[in-house]
């Protein structure tokens, strides 16, 4: 059986549509786990607890779409207000000092959180990586979005502002 790493690199790596073909999915019964917290870059734990809508990218180096995406999920962080929307990126499985060097390198214009063991990310049940996770303020995920995006193209923003005003109404 291949470990887990391959499988999710392999599927990384299959082919995907444009991001106007790709839609948000709606997600039910999954809630951020409270039980487990995340390191930021300064080794701090922290533990999410949205205050307000949360997009939660989950990515990981050895990913090439996840590298590619970077680039326009901070454009993203420019389009929308943090009181509107916050931001995380959420490193699955890379170590402090690997994370550290990429984003001394590459900066990431919103919050960098690590969750070095997986079980975080396991627990949002990802198929693949890059994915993109919408969170209501109770810790409820409402929707995902599978593979790599252009986040700032028309298409996405109309996809996601309609996805954001879901997330004001209860599931």
């Amino acid at each position: 059986m291949l470990p887990a790493r391959v499988i999710l690199l392999l599927i990384c790596l299959l082919p995907v549509g444009a991001a106007g073909e790709k839609f948000f999915i709606p997600v039910t019964d999954m809630h951020l786990p409270t039980d487990l917290g995340l390191l930021d870059v300064n080794d701090q734990v922290v533990n999410l607890k949205p205050d307000r809508p949360l997009l939660i990218n989950l990515w990981a180096l050895w990913c090439a779409p996840c590298l590619e995406e970077l680039p326009s999920l901070n454009r993203l962080r420019q389009q929308f207000a943090n009181t509107e929307l916050a931001m995380v990126a959420l490193n699955s499985g890379d170590s402090l000092k690997e994370t550290r060097e990429f984003v001394a390198l590459h900066p990431i214009d919103f919050p960098v959180l690590l969750d070095i063991s997986t079980r975080y990310s396991q627990r949002l049940q990802p198929i693949g990586l890059p994915t993109t996770y919408l969170v209501d303020t109770r810790g409820v995920v409402r929707f995902r979005f599978e593979g790599k995006a252009d986040w700032t193209s028309p298409s996405m923003l109309s996809k996601l502002r309609l996805a954001l005003a879901e997330l004001t109404t209860p599931p």
